[in-house]
């Protein structure tokens, strides 16, 4: 998880501390073109990483960006991906298609998280097939 609000890291360290969450891996870094999803993954596991399972991102329009550096992530591990795609709209056409393009046999959703406006929290959803 990557939160770049102070207070909302540390709730999410404290949930995962309460709910005894001994599989979720909280990261505060900066995702960019330095510091991709596959790099931050190979750089704490050394290339030997655990599985993956679920990426959530809402990064306020670099989603593309960051599913471009998680390519080897994604192909590797097939985790859950929750995407936010509201934020404009080449990811909200675009994130679906780059993720098919993978072909992967992942199953699309999209989901509205807010009831409060309606374009806000909307996100994709891609859940792998079954092996």
């Amino acid at each position: 998880s990557k939160e770049e609000d102070k207070n909302n890291f540390l709730a999410i360290k404290e949930n995962i501390k309460k709910f005894n969450l001994n599989n979720v891996l909280t990261l505060n870094k900066i995702i960019d073109n330095i510091n991709s999803i596959d790099d931050i993954i190979k750089d704490i596991w050394g290339g030997e990483s655990q599985k993956i399972g679920f990426i959530k991102m809402d990064i306020e329009g670099y989603e593309m960006l960051a599913l471009n550096g998680a390519i080897n992530t994604i192909k590797n591990h097939r985790p859950i991906l929750a995407i936010s795609i509201y934020h404009n709209v080449s990811q909200f056409f675009g994130a679906k298609i780059f993720l098919e393009n993978l072909d992967l046999g992942y199953n699309f959703r999209v989901v509205k998280l807010s009831v409060f406006h309606p374009s806000d929290e909307i996100y994709l959803l891609a859940i792998p097939n079954g092996d």
